[in-house]
């Protein structure tokens, strides 16, 4: 804190944002949300940023979040991004999250953050009380799959139609394996509200709405990489479309705006290798963590 205390030139503030861009963008990466939940404290804190500029000088850092976050999950974490039900989720929040942010500018700065700390502490019990996916019921699906390719020949030999086993031929490493959660008209509607909600959030407080996806996706999915990868991806059109928009209503403060997005997109590539290599209850844990500090900061800060 001391560092943010003694900003007095331009380019101290300048390495101030991109410090706290990178810790905001370590946050995102592994927690699956924009780097807006960390950084807008740390704006209305130790740069005196009102609460509208704290959200508009942010977007730019959570779209970098989000569109380096996301790519990264998808190339090296297994394809662990649902990219047909995170592009829904997009043009769903595209079309709510400049509204949004029209509306919140009516909205006094006070209740914009206490709405915020309420959704979340919110998220922490839906992550907590959620079923990850079973490994072994996983593990017993896949062998079905690959009896289905072999027959029988005389005798008790037994060949499969394939050259090499399909357990082993494919690298899942190379291919992603993940499916998707759209499989139908219901879950179409589902997704596309959870975007529509994201879009709102992202246009009226700056964030990207991955605090709230990521919960729902995790309890939906059972895969909380998934949530994480899918999160990141959703958030990239509504924050793209936030940015716009409070760039046009002045929220954005361009000296602290592009060091923020550029300490963001080196923490969150950091975060998101970080994240791969954790557990799935090590993730869930971490995000619960991370839920639970930011909503006691927001607690206190909307108390003075």
């Amino acid at each position: 804190e001391l560092l943010f205390l003694v900003l007095p030139g331009k380019m101290l503030r300048q390495v101030g944002a991109s410090l706290s861009g990178v810790l905001g963008g370590l946050l995102g990466g592994t927690c699956g949300i924009g780097a807006g939940v960390f950084n807008i404290p740390m704006l209305t804190t130790f740069f005196k940023l009102t609460q509208h500029q704290a959200h508009g000088t942010c977007s730019a850092a959570t779209l970098l979040t989000g569109l380096i976050g996301s790519t990264s999950f998808y190339m090296t974490g297994n394809g662990s991004v649902d990219v047909p039900s995170a592009a829904l989720m997009t043009i769903a929040a595209m079309i709510s999250a400049p509204i949004a942010a029209k509306r919140a500018q009516n909205i006094a700065g006070k209740k914009l953050l206490y709405v915020l700390t309420g959704l979340l502490g919110s998220t922490v019990p839906v992550v907590l009380l959620s079923r990850p996916l079973d490994a072994e019921k996983i593990h017993s699906e896949e062998m079905e799959i690959e009896k289905k390719f072999m027959v029988p020949l005389e005798g008790n030999l037994i060949i499969q139609e394939h050259s090499v086993p399909l357990a082993t031929s494919i690298s899942t490493e190379a291919v992603p394996v993940r499916k998707t959660m759209l499989t139908s008209i219901t879950n179409g509607v589902g997704i596309a509200s959870l975007g529509a909600f994201t879009g709102v959030l992202s246009g009226a407080f700056g964030v990207g709405g991955g605090f709230i996806m990521v919960p729902i996706i995790s309890a939906f999915s059972g895969d909380h990489q998934l949530a994480l990868g899918t999160s990141l991806c959703a958030m990239v059109g509504p924050s793209l479309m936030s940015l716009r928009t409070h760039t046009r209503l002045g929220n954005v403060v361009r000296g602290i705006s592009l060091p923020l997005a550029l300490g963001s997109a080196v923490g969150v590539y950091l975060g998101t290798k970080a994240a791969i290599n954790m557990t799935d209850k090590e993730q869930r844990l971490w995000f619960c963590i991370v839920m639970t500090a930011v909503t006691c900061r927001n607690v206190v800060a909307a108390r003075r």
